[in-house]
């Protein structure tokens, strides 16, 4: 598997909330919350305190 957002990359994970795969780049943004998620489903968490 290869992550959502940079294809070339390979998977290091999946989002918690929607299942996309993500590569270790994607990961560390969430990882900052101690969190497992993509930006998306990590921003509607955030602003709009949907549990997405």
């Amino acid at each position: 598997m290869h992550c959502e957002n940079h294809p070339d990359r390979p998977a290091d994970g999946r989002c918690l909330s929607c299942g996309t795969y993500l590569c270790e780049a994607c990961l560390d943004i969430a990882g900052q919350y101690g969190l497992i998620m993509c930006e998306e489903c990590l921003l509607r968490l955030f602003i709009k305190g949907d549990n997405a």
